[in-house]
Parts: structure tokens; sequence; C-alpha cells
């Protein structure tokens, strides 16, 4: 048990070291270390992007069972290299039976083979290893890694890149290679699927025979729709990747723990035909640890805010919601606002659309036949009598909209913008 202990480097550093992995295969053996996901989370990519009869070049292979795996379904043309003599001796005799299948001990910075040699590039978490700081010379060793995949890939060849996509990896990526005008395609692997917290991507990188010169890049990151949506920014693509990964680590933290009263949790969900704006924002305050659950309602429910009444002190504010959780009496509550960009039916529409969402966030243990209680202020979803609406190229969207308060029995005509809600510009109470 002790040994298991020191496999993962205590600075991110070690993992550009030879003698770091070479240690890390001698201890660990033969089995098999599997960065981001087994065979069976990436199959469905793998032979999306690569044919049966195609040569292939696994970079930084250690000692993963992935090209074992595309071996045994057919791809025969595989050369994996890897920094470690360790890894390399082990994985040669563990695989001698596959007899087309290479292992050569091999800088990727440098490597010896012809151009254009490979129809694919496979890279699972070694960019992530490499690019372990953000030093010049980790950027410079990165942009010889990049240029010689350039160099051994076909035109036409795809570098396949699994990745967590950290900020500094992410933007090096992305910026990397649409300056070499290839095509981009960005996946998500389910992370349900994965012993894993944070979403892991599979990066798609085909390079073209002439030279793109405007960006081509397409995500496929929602399971729930197959098709793929076009973005005409990396900071477009870069702001979607964000809120996937902020959404695991939110998952992750509130999973285990009551949540702490000076922390403030929420997460975007958005519609894939409407982008502008997120359809749901939901807050998650859990009660107190010394609160007496006996006196509670139960473990977990939503409240959903109707669209006119988030802008008020109780759903608009952290110490507002803590009071909402306190009166509502359960454990947890997913304080739901609605967005007024979008169209919702019903409340029952609502909750069927969020419910396998919202019980990511539920606490730990809950059991998944668990039926959600949802809590509001009434039937309705939109609260509001709208007036006018209209867009400022100064400000963007603006609405001019009646409600009657929460606290009060006369209405109001307020005037509010859409880019910076909660925020009320004017309002004024209507008098007959």
């Amino acid at each position: 048990m002790s040994n298991s202990l020191n496999l993962i480097p205590g600075s991110g550093k070690e993992f550009r070291d030879k003698e770091y992995w070479d240690k890390f295969f001698k201890i660990r053996g033969s089995k098999a270390f599997e960065w981001y996901g087994e065979y069976e989370n990436l199959c469905g990519l793998l032979h999306k992007y690569i044919k049966l009869n195609e040569h292939v070049l696994v970079v930084g292979c250690g000692n993963s069972r992935l090209s074992e795996n595309m071996y045994d379904v057919g791809i025969k043309n595989i050369v994996n290299v890897d920094l470690s003599s360790i890894v390399i001796q082990q994985m040669s005799a563990k695989n001698k039976n596959r007899k087309e299948m290479q292992f050569i001990k091999m800088d990727i910075l440098s490597m010896e083979f012809d151009d254009a040699k490979f129809d694919a590039v496979v890279d699972k978490g070694t960019l992530d290893a490499l690019m372990s700081d953000y030093s010049e010379k980790v950027d410079q060793d990165v942009d010889k890694m990049f240029n010689e995949i350039d160099r051994v890939l076909r035109v036409g060849g795809r570098y396949m890149c699994i990745s967590l996509a950290q900020d500094h990896i992410l933007n090096k990526l992305l910026e990397s290679f649409k300056e070499k005008g290839w095509f981009i395609r960005i996946h998500r692997i389910n992370e349900q699927d994965l012993d894993f917290y944070l979403p892991v991507f599979v990066f798609v990188f085909t390079k073209m025979k002439i030279k793109l010169t405007n960006l081509m890049l397409e995500l496929q990151l929602d399971f729930n729709n197959e098709k793929f949506q076009r973005v005409n920014s990396i900071e477009e693509a870069r702001n979607r990747i964000k809120e996937y990964q902020h959404y695991g680590l939110t998952k992750f933290y509130i999973s285990n723990k009551t949540i702490d009263i000076s922390d403030e949790v929420f997460v975007y969900l958005y519609d894939e035909k409407n982008q502008r704006y997120p359809r749901y924002t939901i807050y998650i305050v859990d009660l107190p640890g010394n609160v007496n659950k006996t006196k509670l309602n139960g473990i977990f429910a939503v409240f959903v805010v109707p669209i006119g009444k988030e802008i008020e002190w109780l759903f608009a504010t952290k110490l507002g919601r803590e009071e909402l959780t306190s009166q509502a009496k359960y454990q947890r509550l997913a304080i739901v606002h609605l967005n007024r960009d979008h169209q919702y039916q019903s409340l029952d529409a609502i909750i069927s659309e969020l419910s396998p969402k919202v019980m990511d966030l539920a606490p730990k243990g809950i059991p998944s036949s668990y039926k959600i209680p949802l809590l509001s202020m009434g039937p309705d979803v939109d609260v509001r009598d709208l007036k006018f609406k209209n867009n400022s190229q100064i400000s963007g969207e603006f609405f001019v909209e009646d409600v009657t308060p929460s606290d009060s029995v006369e209405p109001t005509r307020r005037l509010v913008f859409q880019n910076i809600t909660p925020l009320i510009q004017t309002e004024i109470i209507l008098k007959e």
C-alpha cells in the first residue's frame, strides 16, 4: 500500500522527467495505468476517426492497454513511443504475440520517423503531462511536439488529443492548430463512465491539404445532442468547455460535504438552441450542519423562481437564499432562476427537464429513484406583464415590465437590462 502512495508526483514538473516515469513504471510493474478512461470509454470516438487499415502512432504510450485493445479489434499498424526505456521493455514483452505492433523508446520532441508516415496520432494524457507549467521552456517543447506531429502526419491525418483541457493547455492547443490552419473538433467523454470527477475532452485536429484561413471549429459536448455545434471563435469554445469544467468541479465539491456558509455555489445550464444566455441558473444552498434534522421536511428539493421575482432580495442575494432554504426546511435546496430570453411551458415541464441534472447536485447517498419535491410561489413560471422589449447598442436587450412585489399589493413598473440582471435600472410604483 505504501508504494502506491508514491506513484503520483508531488510537483507537476516531475511529470516531464524521464527518471520519474522510469521509477513510476518500475514500481507499478505490469499493472496498466489508464489516464482519462479505459478503451471502452474511448472506442466510439477512436473508431469514428481511425480506420482499420490506417497507420497509427501512439505518443507517450506508457503501459496503457489502449494500443493492445485497438490491435485486438483490427487496427494492426500501431507504433507506440515513450521516453521510458523501462515501460518500452515491459510493453514489448507483454505484447510479443502482437507481431505487427511496435514499441520504441523515442523522444516525441524529435522523432525519427519519415515525413507523412502516419494517418493518425493518438495522445492520451501525454500533452497534459508535458505541459506541467507555464514556463517558456515548456512552451517551446510543446511547439516542438506539435511540429513533429504535423511532420509525421499525412494530409487528412488526425491528431487525437485526450486531455483535461486546463486553461493553459486549452489555449495552447486551440491557438496552435488555428495557426496551422487545421480543422478542429472537440468531443466530451461521459464522466459518469469514468472514475473521475472532471470532464475529459477529445480534441480531433485534422491536417488540411490547404491551410484554412478561417477558423473551422465544431463542438459535440452534449450527450443528448449528436449534432455538432459550429462556433465562430476560440473564446466561444473556451467558454463552453469552462462551463462543463465548472459543473464537474461543483458536483465534486458538493457531493461529499455540506456547503460552507461562506461559499456561493451555482451552475449554469444552457440550451443548445439558444446559447446567448443560460436557460437555468441554479444556486445550491445547504442548511448549517448543526440544524436539527428531525424537524426538516426532507433532504433535497428544488425551488423554481418565477421570471419577475428573481430580482427580489429573497432570491437575488446570498443571505436571501439562505433565508429561503431555512424557511423551506430542506437539508439542501436547489434554487432555480429562469431567463427572460427563453420560453417555459410549465413548472412540471421545467422539473422534467431539470431532473437528470439536479440529481447530480443532490447530497451524496440520495437514491436515483428519489422523487424531487418541487417548490414555487404558485403555478406561474412568469409573473410579469411585459409592456415593452427592445435592444440598445450600448446596453443590449432591455424590458419594461409590470410586477407586483411579494411585499406589496401595489404593482411596480421596472426597466430591466438582460445583460446585467438582476439590476433594475428604474422602478416606479403604479397608482390608479
